[in-house]
């Protein structure tokens, strides 16, 4: 076991060791690469310039003086004039100096605000609506939608289910069984839908769209028997297929094609089923 440890302890050390070797290598290698010479101070050439100039004046003024000295002729030699320069070192410092970019801040231009397009109301029913499910008397309509505004829906005979914003689609006190399982039939809400569509009222449209959305959405999994019974889940897909031609909304019809689906399924099961007991055949719930 020591054995063991000892050469896992060496393996370690010497990936340590490699580690780190390699990195001083890299960076070694990369120093001379990045290295810039450094660039001649601009004041000393100034300097020598200046020594210079000043060296070559007094050379002339020196020739000039000898000159005039040394000549016999009363005739004045014409004077050598200098006429001085601008400072070296000035303009070496001007030159050296720095040139500081400048930088422009441009703020980022704000993004648009995102324009929503009115969805246009339906103009009519669905012809499916009056084949499936025709509307009752203007009257019965009109009341039937003003008490779903105010959160009550008529579940058949079941009593009045109360509506939140939200519904979470659970068994009420004032409803009774029959009640709480018709919440989920959703033909109550039909009214919102005829009446919004007879004056046009967006409010009307929109709250059962709601409604029938926050159900879509609340039963994605798997349902209770019940709730796709045939009496409840075939009045429901009739209310998918009507909301579903009359708005239009491809989230609703999905949810029809589903129920639709599920209703043919059960439909077929129960035929069978019905045959085979004629028949004197048991027939299992799954084989």
């Amino acid at each position: 076991m020591w054995l063991v440890r000892r050469s896992v302890g060496t393996a370690l050390t010497a990936a340590s060791v490699a580690v780190v070797g390699a990195g001083l290598l890299f960076s070694g290698l990369a120093s001379p690469a990045g290295a810039v010479a450094p660039a001649a101070d601009p004041t000393d050439s100034a300097n020598a310039s200046a020594s210079a100039s000043a060296s070559a004046s007094a050379s002339v003024s020196a020739s000039a003086t000898s000159a005039e000295s040394g000549s016999a002729s009363p005739t004045p030699s014409p004077s050598v004039t200098v006429t001085p320069s601008a400072s070296p070192s000035a303009t070496a410092s001007s030159s050296s100096a720095p040139v500081t970019p400048t930088q422009t801040s441009s703020a980022p231009a704000p993004a648009p605000a995102p324009t929503t397009t009115p969805v246009a109301l339906p103009k009519e029913i669905g012809s499916w609506c009056r084949a499936l499910i025709p509307p009752r008397a203007t009257s019965t309509e009109k009341k039937a939608a003003w008490d779903l505004m105010a959160g009550k829906a008529k579940v058949s005979d079941g009593g009045t289910y109360l509506l939140t914003e939200h519904p979470n689609w659970k068994p009420q006190s004032q409803t009774d069984t029959s009640g709480d399982r018709h919440a989920n039939s959703l033909n109550w809400a039909l009214p919102l839908l005829y009446r919004g569509v007879q004056v046009q009222s967006g409010p009307m449209i929109d709250r059962f769209r709601t409604l029938i959305t926050h159900w879509i959405n609340d039963h994605q999994g798997k349902r209770s028997t019940w709730v796709d019974a045939s009496i409840y889940g075939g009045l429901r897909t009739q209310t998918l297929v009507c909301a579903a031609q009359t708005l239009g909304d491809p989230l609703i019809g999905q949810a029809a094609l589903r129920d639709a689906r599920v209703a043919l399924a059960a439909a077929v099961r129960q035929v069978i089923r019905n045959g085979l007991a004629i028949l004197g055949v048991s027939c299992p719930e799954s084989m």
